[in-house]
């Protein structure tokens, strides 16, 4: 497009400069013919108005060049400019899908509504029955002898009393409820009798039962018992 308005320009300045040549020919042609001036004169005048001309001519054609060359510049900035533009649009969507793309919408939550679980109930268990102390007086029944059990006293664990009439000593276990003692029987210190039980509920009534060992040298033999208040 640019070449063809150069080309357009250059042959306009041709036939400018032709058409002024052909009128400088016939003005001196036309003078000399007329008589009015030397053709000297004429010669001379004529090549003046031919000078002129050409003066003219070529600043027409620097005029000429100048404005296809602004006429170029501002083209040339118009497409500097369109660039800028269309940089700067693809700039701008770039950016806006940028931001649309980090501007992601957070996610919905819907409340759930707590379960209230009831607190499980429970029953109190009233407590069980105590056993009570075996300090006191026992009818005893050993190997089917009947007596009595005199219990008098437990002293940290250790118990004191007679059986039969004849002193014991051993201890109780308030925990397990099981009584151990040794009869004394004999001043003989290998003739005694060892006598093991516990205190269980039978009925309503708590008893002691067990079985004991009536230890003679080196004769053993066991025996059971029983006792209840």
């Amino acid at each position: 497009m640019n070449n063809q308005q150069d080309s357009s320009s250059k042959a306009l300045v041709i036939i400018i400069t032709a058409v002024v040549g052909t009128l400088g020919t016939i003005a001196v042609a036309y003078f000399a013919f007329r008589g009015n001036t030397e053709p000297k004169q004429l010669e001379i005048q004529a090549t003046q108005e031919a000078e002129s001309l050409g003066a003219t001519q070529m600043a027409n054609n620097i005029w000429i060049t100048q404005t296809a060359q602004s006429i170029e510049a501002t083209k040339f900035a118009e497409s500097i400019k369109a660039t800028q533009d269309s940089v700067a649009l693809n700039s701008n969507s770039t950016t806006s899908q940028s931001v649309q793309a980090t501007q992601t919408p957070l996610p919905t939550f819907t409340a759930v509504q707590a379960t209230q679980t009831p607190l499980p109930t429970f029953t109190a268990i009233p407590p069980t029955d105590t056993p009570p102390s075996p300090v006191g007086q026992w009818v005893v029944i050993g190997n089917g002898n009947s007596g009595v059990l005199d219990i008098i006293t437990i002293n940290n664990g250790k118990i004191s009393g007679t059986i039969y009439g004849n002193p014991i000593e051993g201890t109780w276990n308030e925990f397990t409820q099981v009584i151990t003692f040794k009869r004394i029987n004999s001043p003989d210190p290998n003739v005694y009798q060892m006598w093991y039980g516990e205190q269980v509920k039978q009925g309503s009534e708590y008893i002691l039962t067990g079985y004991f060992e009536d230890v003679n040298g080196n004769n053993i033999g066991t025996y059971n018992w029983a006792a209840e208040r």
